[in-house]
């Protein structure tokens, strides 16, 4: 019987040892959670965090813990994940505040500023939008009132498109060659150039609507090929802006010549 109870013992010893280990580990992995979540700024912080509350969570469904130690790691785990989530919420809040201020900003240079200009800001804000920590409803309201920015961006471009078109049909009209045709190599060059630049717009929103795929896909293979898609339109919107320099380019040699 002695010999039966100092077993009895020992094994209790053991999963006393046995349980206390394993929550020593989750504590351990619970408290660097916690502190990635308050120094939190960017995605992957929070990334950060959730991945260690995930490591913990493996540990408490497949080790074994003795009923009280299972209980207090599961309410530390419970409130660490709390936490990361309202901490989260708060900063995505946030970013999303200020980049809906900057749409409202630029909304007016849309409606009747510089075209140039307003593309390039407009290109600048996708890219926030892209790098930003949001959530799906988040990123999709403003990729929607971007978009309607682009749309009205992109009428005034295709508008004086239609204006030149006119004039070019007029000055066709009244035979007037002037400079040997430079003035419609000029239209021509604006043209294609216009063209270039509402074509990289539709390429940049088809990149962005990807990695937002990209980052909620479970399927890595499919993601990894996507991946692939991505880059292939950002060379493409490269090799687009790379052609519009050269555009811009000719355009300033020729046009001091019209003047003369």
């Amino acid at each position: 019987c002695a010999r039966v109870k100092e077993l009895g013992n020992a094994e209790r010893d053991e999963k006393r040892a046995r349980s206390a280990a394993n929550a020593d580990r989750v504590r351990s992995l619970v408290r660097e959670a916690q502190t990635w979540t308050r120094a939190a700024e960017v995605a992957a912080h929070f990334f950060a965090a959730r991945s260690l509350l995930r490591q913990a969570m493996d540990l408490l469904r497949a080790k074994f813990f003795l009923h009280d130690d299972r209980r207090e790691c599961w309410s530390i785990w419970n409130e660490a994940s709390g936490h990361l989530a309202s901490r989260r919420n708060e900063t995505r809040e946030i970013a999303y505040e200020g980049l809906e201020r900057e749409i409202a900003d630029l909304a007016p240079l849309a409606d009747h500023g510089d075209t140039f200009e307003a593309v390039t800001r407009l290109k600048a804000l996708q890219g926030e939008i892209r790098g930003a920590d949001l959530s799906r409803d988040q990123r999709q309201w403003l990729r929607a009132r971007l978009g309607e920015l682009w749309i009205v961006v992109i009428r005034r471009i295709e508008a004086r498109k239609s204006e030149r078109a006119r004039v070019r049909e007029e000055r066709t009209r009244r035979c007037v060659a002037r400079h040997d045709g430079q003035e419609d190599l000029v239209d021509r060059l604006a043209e294609w150039r216009d063209r270039h630049e509402a074509l990289i717009g539709r390429l940049r929103d088809e990149a962005d609507e990807l990695e937002g795929q990209i980052a909620t896909a479970w399927n890595e293979s499919w993601a990894e090929r996507a991946r692939g898609w991505v880059q292939a339109k950002y060379a493409k919107i490269h090799g687009l802006e790379h052609r519009n320099k050269e555009i811009e380019g000719r355009l300033l040699d020729i046009r001091p010549r019209l003047d003369r």
